[in-house]
């Protein structure tokens, strides 16, 4: 019912957990091993490691994967901020978040398609490009743009977002590829393990670096204002960890691919 928080966080808690659980059943219900071909004998846990870092495709592969996602968990930590204090506009949340993270997923056939009609590289250069147009426009517009160029940039920043989703884990394959032809070894466990903690590192990162400041630049939480505004320092700091914090770690992640 409506003014119910409560109740509409454990029915949203319900469905998504449940569809969590159930791709995992599906998954283990309908995937069967390949036979193995190799050197299937343990490798201690360093040694491994030491062999997937000695491996040049693997760092550009974890470099890319590591700035790709830093900036999308760079984005989507400050986008409140941003449309709460600069924009001054928070009711339009539900409208950016679905209208970038919808756009991210509609994208995604188009990247598989360029990932099969040209390589994975160019697959995320375009799609990277595209983002950091969105960033770089979400950067210049005014505090009272409309609502219609306000959504417009973030459907273009979605679209740009979805290759970060795509590119990086199509490239897992025959990175391990490259391993087993160099070592004999196929590590699909330590690539895997090492990109799972980037990945929550990149959220531990980003949150603690806008978190941290923020603080050091004078933001005060909006129930302490009594009414006033932010100090321009720390507007400065939203607008910049919104917009060209991101297109920065985009333009790297596409130095590095």
């Amino acid at each position: 019912e409506a003014g119910q928080p409560e109740m509409g966080h454990l029915v949203v808690s319900l469905v998504f957990g449940s569809v969590y659980v159930v791709i995992w059943f599906w998954i283990f219900a309908v995937i069967r091993e390949r036979g193995r071909h190799f050197d299937e004998s343990k490798t201690p846990l360093f040694q491994a490691l030491r062999f997937t870092l000695r491996n040049r495709s693997a760092r550009l592969l974890l470099g890319v994967y590591l700035l790709a996602f830093l900036a999308v968990d760079v984005l989507t930590a400050a986008t409140k901020y941003f449309f709460d204090e600069y924009i001054r506009r928070p009711e339009l949340m539900p409208v950016i978040m679905g209208s970038m993270l919808g756009c991210a997923t509609l994208s995604l056939p188009g990247y598989f398609y360029l990932v099969r009609r040209f390589d994975r590289r160019t697959s995320y250069l375009i799609g990277a490009v595209i983002w950091a147009i969105g960033l770089l426009g979400l950067f210049v517009i005014p505090q009272d743009s409309s609502t219609t160029v306000i959504v417009g940039v973030m459907i273009i920043i979605g679209f740009g977002i979805g290759a970060a989703f795509v590119a990086p884990w199509s490239m897992v394959p025959e990175v391990i590829d490259v391993e087993l032809v160099c070592t004999g070894r196929s590590e699909e466990g330590v690539y895997t393990g090492i990109m799972t903690f980037l990945r929550k590192a990149t959220t531990s990162l980003a949150l603690f670096s806008i978190a941290t400041s923020l603080e050091i630049f004078g933001y005060v939480p909006p129930d302490q204002l009594d009414g006033g505004s932010q100090s321009p320092g720390a507007m400065t700091t939203i607008r910049v960890f919104s917009t060209l914090v991101p297109a920065v770690l985009v333009i790297l992640s596409m130095v590095v691919t």
